[in-house]
């Protein structure tokens, strides 16, 4: 019986609710002229399970750098931001994915603290406690 090892790198990204990945397969010949039906839809369980650990934010001239270590397992990061300017503290939107183990961005107007949070990318992109690897909260700009 043939096995097929699908690297980990190479899965979709999980999925925040079942804390799994869906996937499916087709098998193809060597040429590519035939190819098979798409396999029924097969729902792998990931463990996971992070401690959110700081990450360091620095500031210089309304410019606020981010940056982190990357962790094992995890090439792509989604990153939730929160700018503070005394009317609404901690009002987190979605900044964006990366695969690198940083950022840099513009300091909002008025802002005079950041926090930021890093999880693991998931579908759909939500804050899933679960996949939060780091956390910065209040962090003067």
């Amino acid at each position: 019986m043939p096995k097929i090892v699908i690297p980990k790198s190479e899965l979709p990204a999980l999925n925040g609710d079942t804390q799994s990945y869906f996937v499916r397969f087709r098998i193809t010949t060597e040429d590519r002229n035939n190819s098979s039906y798409w396999s029924p839809i097969f729902q792998l369980s990931a463990s996971v399970g992070y401690t959110p650990t700081s990450l360091t934010v620095n500031h210089n001239s309304g410019i606020v750098t981010a940056a982190w270590l990357p962790v094992a397992g995890v090439s792509n990061y989604d990153i939730w931001i929160a700018w503070d300017d005394g009317t609404n503290p901690n009002t987190w939107s979605y900044y964006g994915r990366t695969s690198n183990t940083s950022i840099v961005l513009a300091k909002q107007t008025g802002a005079t603290k950041i926090s930021v949070r890093i999880y693991q990318e998931t579908q759909p992109i939500e804050e899933f406690a679960v996949f939060k690897i780091y956390e910065t909260l209040n962090s003067p700009v």
